[in-house]
């Protein structure tokens, strides 16, 4: 997972699974968080049985077509946005 919320400063770090770009949201409630998110073009996944984030549809793309994506038996499920 690649958000940390932090109840002290009220935020979250959000940080994409590919590249690793970091995105602060200024807030600690996850719909807020993920609708912010979207906002900002990233693309929210469950893939396997994990949800992650990516800070563009090439950063998904290319964590999807990685060799450890196939290694460990994780699919590709585009029904399963939040």
């Amino acid at each position: 997972m690649a958000k940390y919320v932090d109840y002290t400063f009220e935020n979250c770090e959000c940080q994409c699974d590919e590249c690793g770009f970091e995105s602060i949201i200024d807030s600690t409630d996850y719909s807020d968080i993920n609708k912010q998110l979207k906002d900002d073009n990233w693309v929210i996944k469950k893939i396997g049985d994990y949800w992650h984030e990516f800070c563009s549809e090439e950063c998904y793309e290319i964590f999807i077509n990685s060799e450890n994506i196939k290694k460990e038996g994780m699919k590709n499920d585009s029904k399963s946005n939040i």
